[in-house]
């Protein structure tokens, strides 16, 4: 849990308005230098607003405990399985989520799931 040294973590462009509503109640992106080396406090969100080579979303991905999962252009989203792949506990963000395999998989039971207008009470 060492290497988790990022609360939660939402890389990607403002989309859609589950995406603007994050960027707007997490506050501004920082820049993200090559290294990835920056220090964060122990429960300080990182958003980036720019699109980011995929080495390093997923290295800052790896680094995160939880993972903002907002939709885009469609109500289902490939990052949800990006982001368990990468060990991260998934948090959706969405009014009109569709999920994979749901009549299968519990996914309350492995996602955190809040409504775009949760958004501000959830920061």
């Amino acid at each position: 849990r060492d290497y988790r040294d990022i609360f939660v973590f939402f890389g990607g462009t403002n989309s859609s308005c589950s995406r603007q509503e994050l960027q707007e109640h997490l506050g501004r992106g920082r820049e993200v230098n090559v290294s990835l080396l920056f220090p964060l406090g122990p429960r300080e969100p990182l958003v980036v607003e720019n699109i980011l080579a995929q080495p390093h979303w997923s290295a800052l991905t790896y680094r995160s405990q939880l993972c903002f999962v907002p939709d885009g252009h469609t109500a289902s989203t490939a990052r949800l399985a990006d982001v368990i792949l990468h060990g991260c506990v998934p948090v959706v963000v969405s009014n009109r989520v569709e999920l994979p395999f749901s009549e299968w998989v519990e996914w309350e039971r492995i996602a955190i799931f809040i409504a775009e207008e949760q958004i501000p009470q959830a920061m």
